[in-house]
């Protein structure tokens, strides 16, 4: 066993610094979810026609861009 004479243990500095890092952001698959809900949602609250089909689109395009982020494993934030 070795003694730190100096301070505490790296181990302990470690889990020190651990603990202070800031709160993890949100990925970007996560933020590409939030706002297919949001435009999933505001389609649905549109009359039937071509606005709505292309609000529908729209989040369709944004829910495929989020699955294809987290099925090929960026760590973009």
């Amino acid at each position: 066993m070795v003694d730190h004479l100096d301070g505490p243990a790296p181990s302990a500095q470690a889990d020190k610094r651990r603990r202070r890092a800031a709160p993890a952001q949100p990925s970007l698959a996560c933020k590409l979810d939030v706002k297919a809900s949001d435009a999933r949602d505001r389609a649905r609250n549109m009359p039937l026609g071509e606005e709505r089909a292309e609000a529908t689109q729209q989040a369709m395009i944004l829910e495929n861009a989020a699955y294809m982020l987290r099925q090929f494993g960026t760590r973009a934030s």
